[in-house]
């Protein structure tokens, strides 16, 4: 037997100096539900799920644009993980600054060959198919 069992009622109360049967205090209930209203995750109100549905629309576009750059991006560089998002990044840029650096050196080689030739056609009277269209005149 446990000797708080033998204690009486009234000593335990006298020592604790709060009734037994409020323990925790009056407003312990009301503090509790309080403090689980305020941790809990937000309600499921319309535009908590519109905020939802829309992380998550943007996670899965994410994810879908890393894949497709990974499936355009694995031939050229078969080292490369799909799970390697910056490494994927930084590849796809390091491409882009390449065909960029492409596309200078076609253009320019392709004023330098045609040269003078190229202007002077451009400039020559147009063909009857390469006239360009005459607005109509409106009645007057």
């Amino acid at each position: 037997m446990n000797f708080l069992d033998d204690m009486p009622h009234d000593f335990l109360q006298d020592l604790l100096e709060v009734p037994l049967g409020d323990v925790e205090g009056p407003n312990h209930h009301q503090a509790t539900a309080e403090a689980a209203a305020a941790s809990s995750r937000m309600p499921d109100s319309t535009s908590y799920r519109r905020k939802k549905a829309r992380a998550k629309l943007c996670r899965k576009m994410l994810s879908d644009g890393f894949a497709e750059l990974h499936m355009e991006l694995a031939p050229m560089r078969p080292g490369l993980k799909a799970s390697d998002r910056p490494g994927l990044v930084a590849s796809a840029v390091q491409e882009i600054r390449r065909l960029k650096g492409v596309v200078k050196e076609l253009e320019t080689a392709a004023k330098s060959t045609t040269g003078k030739n190229a202007t002077a056609k451009t400039q020559a009277k147009p063909t009857k198919a390469q006239a360009p269209p005459t607005a109509p005149t409106a009645p007057t």
